[in-house]
């Protein structure tokens, strides 16, 4: 990813370390869409992870969709 500044190379780093990112960095990031997740677990988002040849990691680390777990919600309730 050419396109990406120093400083946002080095605030992904502290994304990857687990760090904690300020107000301002995480705004920098999103704007750019390099971060997911909330405050304060954040993650690289689906384009750095296409970009970087982390897909694997990206979906470990995203978890699933509210309608993922919805259905199986539903599906243990139908069950039981």
């Amino acid at each position: 990813m050419p396109e990406l500044s120093l400083d946002d190379i080095i605030l992904l780093d502290k994304v990857s370390k687990g760090k904690v990112l300020n107000d301002n960095e995480i705004k920098q990031l999103r704007s750019k869409d390099l971060i997911e997740g909330r405050k304060p677990v954040f993650h690289i988002s689906a384009t750095v992870a296409k970009a970087t040849g982390e897909k694997s990691e990206y979906i470990k680390l995203r978890g699933f969709k509210d309608d993922h777990y919805k259905k199986l919600i539903l599906e243990f309730i139908g069950r039981f």
